[in-house]
């Protein structure tokens, strides 16, 4: 696949990741979230929601934050060493 006409007239950088933090939040929900598969008994209500945040820092001085949401109840299963190394349980 040939790369996008504006990616191109962007010149590479030499810039690199010079630090990266990640940390995680749980916000619990006042009310429990259910659908069909608790109702069946297969799961349990939602009390929480797993927010995770990513803080890129690069050579240069350039900084970022990144996050992602789960409404999974598997969101916990990772741990913040084994989501690092790129490691699923």
């Amino acid at each position: 696949m040939p790369a996008h006409p504006a990616a191109a007239a962007v010149p590479a950088s030499a810039d690199r990741i010079a630090s990266v933090r990640i940390s995680s939040v749980y916000l619990p929900l006042k009310t429990p979230i259910s659908d069909a598969k608790v109702l069946t008994g297969r799961q349990k209500p939602m009390t929480e929601i797993a927010i995770l945040f990513a803080e890129i820092e690069t050579a240069d001085g350039h900084a970022g934050l990144g996050l992602g949401i789960s409404l999974s109840e598997q969101a916990g299963a990772w741990t913040r060493e084994e989501f690092t190394a790129g490691r699923k349980p």
